[in-house]
C-alpha cells in the first residue's frame, strides 16, 4: 500500500503578506460649488502587486449622470493651488457607480509608503477648476507626509 500525501494549501512554501493602504476621503471641507456633497465619499485601496500599484477607486453620493476624473497630483508648494497642475498618476474616469481599477507600474509600493506626497483630486464636472475651492475632493495620498 502506498502511504497517503496530503497537500492543505498554503501549508507548504513561503506564505506571502499583501502590502496595501486604505483612504476613506470625505469631499474637500473648503468646497464652494453647486454639487451635492452631503452624502459624497470617496475610497482610495492601494495595493502592492509586485511589479505594478493596483488602484481601487470608488465614489459614493455621486450624480449617476456626471463623469469624475480621478487624478493624484504631487504636492508642490511653489504652484498657486499647492499641486503640480499635470496629475502624476491618472486613475481614470468614475461614472455610472462603477468603480474604477488602474495599474500604475511608474511608481513601487515602498516609493509610494515611505516618499510620495500627493492629493486625490477629483475637480466639479460643472466647473472644471483647478482651484482647490473649486475641488470636490482635495485629500493627501502617500506615505511621504507623516
Amino acid at each position: 500500500m502506498l502511504p497517503l500525501l496530503l497537500l492543505l494549501p498554503g501549508g507548504c512554501g513561503k506564505t506571502t503578506q499583501e502590502r496595501s493602504r486604505l483612504y476613506n476621503l470625505s469631499p474637500n471641507a473648503s468646497y464652494a460649488g453647486v454639487h451635492p456633497v452631503s452624502s459624497l465619499s470617496a475610497t482610495v485601496y492601494v495595493r502592492d502587486r509586485s511589479s505594478f500599484l493596483e488602484f481601487q477607486t470608488d465614489l459614493r453620493g455621486v450624480v449617476d449622470s456626471l463623469q469624475y476624473n480621478l487624478r493624484i497630483h504631487e504636492a508642490d508648494t511653489s504652484e498657486p493651488f499647492g499641486y503640480k497642475p499635470a496629475a502624476t498618476i491618472s486613475l481614470g474616469t468614475y461614472k455610472n457607480n462603477t468603480p474604477v481599477i488602474t495599474q500604475i507600474a511608474a511608481m513601487d509600493f515602498n516609493q509610494w509608503v515611505e516618499d510620495f506626497k500627493g492629493y486625490f483630486v477629483v475637480q466639479d464636472p460643472y466647473l472644471g477648476s483647478a482651484d482647490t475651492g473649486k475641488l470636490l475632493f482635495f485629500s493627501k495620498l502617500g506615505g511621504g507626509w507623516e
